[in-house]
């Protein structure tokens, strides 16, 4: 398959039309393929999404076009889409004709009520260097940990097709997508021609270069933060170094109370914290900065994570994982980390400052990112416990307690009761029969001291007893965003 040019965004309304026509949407490819999450298609077996496409009706045949990549018997295609159809999907360049064959141009996604276009997978290689992502996994993780609420000006940075700026376009009034390749910038237009979004810009230039004295309430970025041994593609490979940049560059764009939202990787060393390379990036700049871990990954299985991505089966052969490795371990590190940063101007005398470990993270976790900084914020403006106690707190939504029980002679025994973020971050902790009870009682209402208060007459006993070390159990809650100020 050859290289396409990026599809026309004058065409898109045009495009649009001829596939509401067709029934092109979420719900009638997800059906045709057999599955609810049309992003993970590379997950099932291709043999059986070929059985699942076999059908002779247009559906079937876009499915085998922009999900297949595969060609398509020009007589087929005009009697499965339609002579009109076809000729708009060709005018717009997500189509070609080769002889007596339809070939798929660029490849056609769906991602929620979105149309998206990005470069076909079989392009993936390193002649084509500028090679367009289209929306995956990872894209919508991140929006998924978006912060919630509405934005004047929203900034998805490194944009690529342009998937984040488009999924956000609906919180936003002003969205701009900012990418370093012309032809990312051309795709995110045309993504958002095609979805009739009117309030996004697509710009070019070298990180913030385009945006020079612009200010955002949200940058998201996914950059090209892969730690590779040869630089291949500009959407990927920019290792650790361009993460460190944009949080030094970033305060410059950020509106009062503006934050970054960003997917980074560093590397780790065997007996050192994983937390040194990150914590430099954080020491040249007077922001708050959190930064969550989600993996750690060995040399070895960081190099096949990326390989395995490549469509060429050779590209994860044990000589291609070695130079990997040995590029790894050049810049002393034997094991690769990721994760997510949170960085806003200070809002405190002294910036807050968080780097830790997290468990998996289960998306949408946005509001709870939101829970966890407003309940830090809390810790850094309160003083002493005195304070403490006269804060009116309130239990996350989906805070849950687990027991655990085990059985023995005497029968089931319990061995420890949890307290645990469900369905979004995931952190956990343990707690007391005392600071359990107490909890219990905050409704958004009452202070600390009045939930302690209530406990007590509850349980009969003396009112300042539930209060004796209960501070230091809420203050652990409040880091992990598992409490939160009203």
């Amino acid at each position: 398959m050859g290289v396409a040019g990026p599809p026309d965004p004058e065409q898109a309304p045009a495009v649009r039309r001829a596939l509401d026509g067709l029934g092109f949407d979420a719900r009638s490819i997800q059906a045709l393929f057999g599955t609810t999450d049309l992003l993970r298609l590379a997950l099932v077996g291709r043999p059986l999404l070929a059985y699942r496409a076999r059908g002779n009706s247009a559906l079937a045949c876009l499915g085998r076009l922009f999900f297949l990549e595969q060609p398509e018997p020009l007589h087929d295609a005009v009697r499965l889409i339609g002579e009109t159809p076809l000729e708009t999907l060709r005018n717009a360049g997500l189509l070609a004709i080769d002889g007596t064959f339809v070939m798929p141009s660029i490849r056609l996604y769906l991602e929620g009520e979105l149309r998206l276009v990005g470069d076909l997978h079989g392009s993936h290689r390193p002649e084509l260097a500028d090679f367009v992502l289209g929306p995956g996994p990872v894209a919508r993780m991140l929006a998924d940990l978006a912060l919630p609420g509405s934005f004047a000006n929203i900034l998805d940075l490194g944009s690529g097709c342009g998937v984040l700026g488009c999924l956000l376009a609906g919180r936003s009034h002003n969205v701009v997508c900012s990418d370093v390749s012309p032809r990312a910038a051309a795709f995110s237009r045309f993504n958002a021609a095609l979805n009739g979004i009117e309030n996004l810009r697509a710009v070019e230039g070298d990180l913030f270069g385009a945006v020079a004295g612009e200010r955002f309430d949200l940058v998201l970025c996914n950059p090209p933060m892969v730690m590779a041994p040869t630089a291949e593609y500009l959407y990927r490979d920019g290792g650790s170094e361009i993460c460190a940049r944009i949080v030094r560059e970033v305060p410059e764009h950020l509106a009062p109370g503006g934050c970054l939202q960003m997917l980074c990787n560093w590397p780790e060393r065997a007996g050192c914290d994983w937390r040194e390379t990150p914590r430099a990036w954080f020491d040249s700049t007077d922001c708050d900065a959190w930064l969550l871990r989600f993996h750690s990954l060995t040399a070895e299985g960081y190099a096949d994570l990326w390989l395995r991505q490549q469509p060429d089966g050779t590209s994860r052969s044990a000589e291609a994982i070695g130079r990997w490795v040995d590029h790894l371990t050049a810049i002393v590190a034997d094991r690769v980390g990721g994760g997510l940063v949170i960085l806003r101007p200070r809002a405190h005398s002294q910036p807050l400052r968080t780097l830790r470990s997290a468990p998996h993270v289960s998306a949408p976790a946005g509001a709870a990112l939101q829970r966890l900084m407003r309940a830090q914020d809390c810790l850094m403006a309160t003083n002493d416990d005195a304070q403490l106690l006269e804060s009116r707190l309130q239990r996350a939504p989906e805070l849950e307690q687990q027991i655990t029980l085990n059985i023995g002679q005497a029968g089931w025994q319990q061995q420890k009761r949890e307290l645990r973020l469900a369905g979004t971050l995931g952190f956990s902790a343990m707690a007391d029969a005392t600071t359990l009870g107490v909890i219990a009682h905050l409704d958004g209402q009452r202070t600390l001291a009045e939930a302690a208060a209530v406990y007590a007459q509850q349980i009969e006993v003396d009112p300042h007893r539930p209060v004796a070390g209960l501070a230091p159990a809420v203050r652990e809650l409040l880091r992990l965003g598992m409490l939160t100020p009203v």
